[in-house]
């Protein structure tokens, strides 16, 4: 009997799709009441960068989820919107210089061990 695999394909990702989360299946079932009071709570949490990572899942969750028309009919979300993308952009700005930082030291630790015979 042969096993079979994964292929290639079931595991690939597009490199624009952002993975699955376990939030994805909750999101979906949402009425627009409790969607709209999520994202308030989202937009909330984002201006803490000890919470961003959970509000920019359920963000990407959401984003993933519910298609663009319905959202954009959720009362009150421009302002939502509005209030989430200054945090946002700082927090993919920190990661990016950490991410910069990162790239350096391993920079730095290479040279070292050439330097040292390694």
């Amino acid at each position: 009997m042969e096993q079979r695999g994964a292929s290639a394909d079931d595991t690939e990702q597009d490199d624009e799709t952002p993975p699955a989360s376990p939030f994805d299946g909750l999101v979906a079932s949402w009425d627009d009441e409790r969607l709209a009071a999520c994202l308030a709570f989202v937009r909330e949490w984002n201006t803490n960068a000890r919470r961003a990572g959970v509000a920019q899942a359920l963000l990407s969750s959401i984003l993933r989820s519910i298609p663009f028309e319905r959202l954009k009919q959720l009362p009150g979300v421009a302002s939502l919107v509005d209030g989430l993308l200054p945090y946002t952009e700082r927090h993919f700005l920190r990661i990016d210089k950490l991410a910069e930082a990162s790239f350096v030291i391993d920079y730095t630790l290479t040279e070292i061990n050439e330097l040292e015979g390694r």
